[in-house]
């Protein structure tokens, strides 16, 4: 089940001044310190994995402002049906791409833009990615968030969709959420390791008839691969291969019923 959230965070006003706070910037961690700092400015407390949510949200959709900024009138709306967007109920704005997975795509890509596709910003963009898809908590130690997620203990999980995704690694609506997760266990602790924990997990309650598929299964490998991918060619200091590129690519070719 998801964490509940505090009845007040839907009215913190970083969602219109501290959320503008570097908008127009690139190559930066967008849930920096200097957010922080404007959020507890603004707020008078310290952000939360909801409030961090709330900023992600508004870096991949655009709001109706220019050059797609968001206004104040953009998070009143949202904040009133947060609960509604996040789970795919209803869309943004005049979003008309998906829910799909190039739509998933797009938005993987919006978020690698914020961090310029530097290597060196590789493990924030993957806790990001991580909180984005699969609610796994992120101002806690990766190895608990992970944990508390695997038994239902995750936020939000931006709803994707299942058009464009091979087949054979659906089992519900919303695969995505099931890459993220296997996706940060391959980055944090090699593809390897990651292999291991996901297909554990997933083969032990497919046994036990607790949920786990054969479609998990699967998706689970590759989204540790592609984890472990991300994690090698972000630390080798390659100045011809864009370590983000190559994960998208081969995200494409191994998930994409179009690939």
């Amino acid at each position: 089940m998801n964490v509940e959230m505090e009845e007040d965070q839907g009215s913190d006003r970083n969602t219109t001044e501290a959320s503008i706070l570097g908008s127009q910037s690139r190559g930066w961690d967008p849930l920096n310190d200097a957010w922080v700092n404007k959020f507890i400015e603004v707020n008078d407390k310290t952000p939360a994995d909801a409030n961090r949510q709330d900023r992600l949200f508004s870096l991949l959709f655009s709001g109706s402002g220019s050059n797609g900024s968001w206004t104040g009138e953009d998070w009143s709306q949202y904040l009133g049906k947060k609960n509604a967007l996040w789970p795919g109920k209803e869309a943004w704005g005049d979003n008309q791409i998906g829910p799909n997975f190039d739509r998933f795509m797009v938005h993987l890509q919006r978020l690698a833009d914020q961090y310029g596709n530097e290597p060196q910003k590789a493990s924030v963009f993957s806790r990001a990615v991580g909180l984005i898809w699969g609610g796994i908590a992120y101002d806690t130690s990766v190895f608990m968030a992970l944990t508390r997620a695997a038994v239902g203990d995750h936020l939000y999980q931006l709803h994707e969709g299942t058009d464009g995704w091979i087949a054979r690694y659906v089992d519900d609506t919303n695969p995505a959420h099931h890459w993220a997760a296997a996706f940060l266990t391959g980055f944090c602790f090699g593809a390897t390791i990651g292999i291991i924990a996901s297909t554990t997990r997933d083969l032990a309650q497919y046994l036990t008839g607790l949920g786990g598929t054969r479609e998990d299964i699967s998706l689970g490998i590759i989204g540790a691969r592609h984890g472990g991918l991300f994690r090698r060619s972000s630390k080798d200091g390659s100045k011809t291969k864009d370590p983000y590129m190559e994960l998208f690519n081969q995200m494409r070719h191994d998930l994409s019923d179009n690939g």
